[in-house]
């Protein structure tokens, strides 16, 4: 699975758990302009958005990301934030904690990708929140 990785952190962490399973991953850990062209470039199957720390970079960058019409259906993954950040992006993406991701990165690929682009369906719908749609 190709898996694009957005991390402002100081110590980004997200690039090697993506990595497990063979994975194929880019990151960006700088520049959200940057994450957002290359993310046409290589057209991941998913995105993987740190959201513990400047949440507000990883969400602004997502979310130019989510508008653009070639790369509006891939399923992205805010990491760790907060219930207060994880409400604003419940509109484009799907929250989740690094012990789901990393249980969602041991599935299929294919699988993976369903269940992201699900639970926005569902959200979208009904205004849940919940990772797994429960």
């Amino acid at each position: 699975m190709k898996i694009f990785v957005i991390d402002f952190s100081k110590n980004p962490s997200l690039v090697e758990m993506c990595r497990q399973n063979g994975h194929i991953v880019e990151y960006e850990h700088k520049d959200g302009a940057a994450a957002y062209k290359n993310t046409k470039v290589f057209m991941p199957d998913i995105i993987v958005v740190n959201y513990a720390e400047k949440p507000s970079h990883g969400r602004l960058t997502a979310q130019k990301i989510h508008q653009r019409k070639m790369t509006s259906p891939i399923p992205i993954y805010f990491i760790d934030g907060q219930d207060s950040e994880n409400e604003k992006i419940k509109d484009f993406g799907t929250p989740a904690t690094k012990q789901e991701l990393s249980a969602l990165l041991s599935s299929s690929g294919d699988f993976v990708v369903r269940i992201g682009r699900a639970s926005l369906k569902s959200r979208q719908h009904s205004g849940q929140r919940a990772l797994s749609g429960s």
